[in-house]
């Protein structure tokens, strides 16, 4: 029982990252040319997103 709540609870964080990600326009579809790019586009996405929820609001 155990395993099986701790694999719903990380797929519900892996789910929830994505999501997130999913906000950014640009990373909806493939418009880098190259996969450098395109990871430094996701991990952009994600200092946004961490920023954003960690700084307090004013």
């Amino acid at each position: 029982m155990r395993i099986k709540t701790a694999s719903k609870c990380f797929l519900g964080v892996v789910e929830r990252t994505f999501a997130w990600l999913d906000r950014y326009r640009r990373l909806s579809k493939d418009y880098e040319r190259t996969i450098r790019s395109s990871e430094g586009m996701i991990y952009l996405a994600s200092i946004h997103t961490m920023t954003k929820r960690l700084a307090p609001d004013g």
